[in-house]
């Protein structure tokens, strides 16, 4: 690799008689250059070669770690979305599971005042609305914090998303395929990176090695040099040369060969690492898939659990206004029904969730450069 320069000096120096005959010898002059120096290492054995793949690595690798940090970040983003569409239909059912209530405390107030109903069961009805109120307190605080979160992680203050209100059910949830190939784990990035890294470290095993053989180097010179001021820059000042240099490390045999054990470990773990992040995806997917599989079963068996209550609560309540049922009934199917539209709500929110989870695990979207043909298993 080719370098150029620039020195100037002045130095005031007595000259030895055996250094400068004649006249200067013995005296006190200024020795003075100006010199353009250049010199160009010839990289026979690639030690520089080697040096600049590995930093290459480095920086790839650096740039795909910026990425996972970034599909972390939306990953996070994402769930806490998803969590506050679910505590915003929570808030939903309460809301329509109060106005149901205190329309039914009407109702028995009635029968009482008619005489069909004690006033067992209107204390019974008058209990469960301030039930509800305090549910609905509650979950509010949670929808303020989750908007709060979702403003952290975006970067933007807490009035930036003191309205927001996504729907859960106008998110859609994934349709998963047959089969995933596995060659999408490859488009991690932490994969990538770590693949990257495995490269850089291999590279620098390869530039230690090239460490024990000799430097040769060609330099030049060209400028002016002389004694005192008067004739320093003037033509017959003008000096060059030209000439190669042999750079042996003849007795660095020791500090080689510790840099290259250090290499060549800094290379084992670096493999080491690769491997466990490599076993770690594939796991993570796996796990994502089984999640999101048994989620979209319980999903269609709380569905038909809904609809079956929700039949059994318009019959109990049918029969409760004709006076064939008692109150207490109908406040068990609707606890039942309540639970279940919550149960709905939660494993929706769980669907997204895993569906949020497995882009994660797969990449996220993330597109990388090219890489290398294969990651060694070992390194040599």
């Amino acid at each position: 690799k080719p370098k150029l320069g620039a020195a100037v000096s002045s130095t005031r120096q007595q000259f030895s008689n055996n250094y400068i005959y004649g006249p200067y010898g013995s005296n006190w002059y200024y020795d003075n250059s100006a010199l353009l120096q250049g010199s160009w290492e010839l990289d026979f054995f690639g030690k520089n070669r080697q040096t600049l793949q590995a930093a290459i690595g480095e920086a790839h690798a650096a740039a795909a770690q910026e990425q996972a940090a970034r599909v972390l970040l939306a990953s996070n983003v994402a769930s806490a979305y998803v969590n506050l569409a679910r505590l915003i239909a929570i808030q939903n059912v309460l809301q329509q599971t109060l106005e149901q209530r205190e329309h039914m405390l009407k109702l028995v107030q009635d029968r009482v005042r008619a005489g069909l109903e004690t006033t067992v069961q209107e204390k019974q009805a008058l209990a469960e609305v301030p039930q509800i109120r305090l549910q609905l307190d509650q979950t509010g605080v949670l929808i303020t914090q989750a908007r709060n979160l979702l403003a952290a992680l975006t970067g933007q203050g807490p009035q930036a998303t003191a309205t927001l209100a996504p729907q859960l059910a106008a998110l859609p949830t994934m349709n998963l395929p047959d089969t995933l190939p596995a060659s999408l784990i490859g488009r991690r990035a932490d994969i990538v990176a770590a693949r990257w890294q495995v490269e850089a470290a291999l590279h620098g095993v390869k530039a230690a090695r090239a460490a024990f053989y000799p430097d040769v180097n060609l330099t030049a010179f060209a400028g002016f040099s002389a004694l005192g001021f008067s004739q320093w820059l003037t033509g017959g000042s003008q000096t060059l040369g030209v000439g190669p240099a042999l750079t042996l490390p003849i007795f660095e045999g020791g500090a080689l060969r510790a840099q290259l054990r250090g290499k060549s470990a800094q290379a084992d773990a670096a493999i080491a690492q690769y491997n466990g992040t490599l076993v770690d995806a594939v796991h993570e997917v796996a796990d994502a898939i089984a999640a999101r599989q048994s989620i979209g079963q319980q999903i269609a068996q709380q569905q038909q659990a809904l609809d079956a209550a929700q039949d059994a609560l318009s019959l109990v309540d049918q029969r409760y206004k004709a006076g064939l049922s008692n109150y207490l009934t109908v406040l068990t199917v609707q606890s039942s029904v309540l639970k279940l539209q919550q149960a709905g709500v939660d494993l929706k929110a769980q669907a997204l969730a895993d569906d949020v989870a497995l882009i994660r695990a797969l990449g996220g979207g993330y597109s990388a450069p090219k890489m290398p043909e294969q990651a060694p298993a070992k390194s040599s």
